[in-house]
């Protein structure tokens, strides 16, 4: 056991998939404490440089599709017409550019939760969970 508690906590993040960041997300999430927070940007042309300044608590991910692909990280979303999605740039980052964290949430920009302390009480309630839908 380390002498610093938060040390031994597991690392936690927060993935919010989106075609293009919406400020109403970034001004929410900024406040975010216990987790960190990732924003995935499927469109991979959108020039996010004077949000990455604007929002330094939020990392913002941008992943050609040519290394998903070579990878094998496609067709996650049949729905689509493109062969990678902002769900296959998602888990091919987090499974091979950065595998640091014990649990990912992974959302989409269309899904609605209250707060922080929504997915606070959910981890705690399901901490043995995987996926929950």
């Amino acid at each position: 056991m380390n002498d610093l508690p938060y040390l031994d906590a597991p690392r936690r993040a927060i993935a919010i998939i989106c075609r293009t960041p919406d400020i109403i997300w970034l001004d929410f999430l900024a406040g975010f404490t216990s987790y960190d927070i990732f924003l995935i940007i499927d469109n991979d042309s959108y020039d996010c440089a004077a949000l990455i300044s604007a929002y330094s608590s939020i990392r913002f991910i941008q992943v050609d599709s040519e290394p998903c692909t070579a990878a094998g990280f496609t067709e996650l979303n049949a729905v689509h017409f493109n062969n990678v999605t902002g769900w296959d740039k998602a888990l091919y980052y987090f499974s091979c550019l950065n595998t640091a964290y014990q649990q990912i949430w992974l959302f989409e920009d269309d899904v609605f939760f209250y707060d922080e302390n929504t997915i606070k009480n959910i981890d705690a309630k399901y901490a043995d969970s995987d996926l929950l839908t």
